[in-house]
């Protein structure tokens, strides 16, 4: 996340990082990655489709938990009130797919640890 500021070192391999053993799957990966690793892996999946009316299920590339937050200098988290969430909101209320299912086969990432009373705007 731009906020974060994630060294570019951590953007190889679809965001895991540089390799520490390619035979095992290890790599050296940054806390903050995760949105990232798993959005890259999307795009490149066997089964992702461009065409909504066979999709099962939808993925929505919003990050609830990185919208929450910024670092501070000191590298603590700072809540930021989710600067993006109206904005996802207006989307998905104009979404045809969103609306008839009420959203229950679309999914998005939270991916920093905090309790959901972190967030300030109640969204």
């Amino acid at each position: 996340h731009h906020r974060l500021s994630v060294e570019s070192i951590f953007q190889h391999n679809y965001g895991a990082g540089p390799a520490i053993n390619e035979d095992i799957g290890l790599y050296h990966t940054h806390q903050y990655t995760l949105f990232s690793i798993f959005y890259k892996r999307l795009l490149i999946s066997k089964f992702r489709t461009l065409v909504p009316a066979e999709a099962g299920i939808f993925f929505i590339p919003y990050d609830l938990g990185m919208d929450s937050s910024t670092c501070k200098q000191n590298g603590a988290l700072q809540q930021t009130n989710c600067p993006n969430v109206d904005a996802v909101i207006k989307i998905l209320e104009k979404s045809t797919h969103f609306k008839s299912s009420w959203g229950s086969n679309h999914f998005l990432l939270h991916s920093i640890n905090q309790m959901m009373t972190y967030y300030g705007n109640q969204k």
